[in-house]
């Protein structure tokens, strides 16, 4: 077994061993939150709860304007950034070919965006 080999080797073990890691980690923090879950459940059970929800303390018009707003800025947003990524595509396909004078294109259109053909 070469150097190669026993490095290949190395790396897969320590790929294992991470993936080991994070599947229990996720187990843990799944196995605390259905504890949180159960010690609010145990508080709550047997014993009478009060809740007063009053309509006229809570406007509505507030939410639905922060929405309105973060939608609006979502899609402003990314008009901006399409028409940023297109007035910049040659400046990037003279820096690409600068690097390689054997790189294929991508195919993308010149906003950035997926070509149609593409998708599935």
């Amino acid at each position: 077994m070469n150097d190669n080999d026993r490095q290949t080797i190395y790396l897969l073990l320590i790929g294992r061993v991470y993936s080991i890691l994070e599947l229990l980690i996720r187990g843990a923090v799944y196995c605390v939150i259905a504890y949180c879950i159960y010690l609010s459940i145990d508080a709550l059970a047997g014993g009478e709860t009060w809740v007063s929800i009053t309509l006229r303390d809570v406007d509505y018009g507030i939410p639905w304007i922060v929405a309105v707003i973060a939608t609006l800025y979502g899609l402003f947003e990314r008009k901006f950034r399409l028409r940023k990524v297109a007035s910049m595509q040659q400046h990037i396909k003279q820096l690409e070919l600068h690097l390689d004078n054997n790189r294929t294109s991508s195919n993308l259109l010149p906003d950035g965006q997926t070509n149609p053909e593409d998708k599935l």
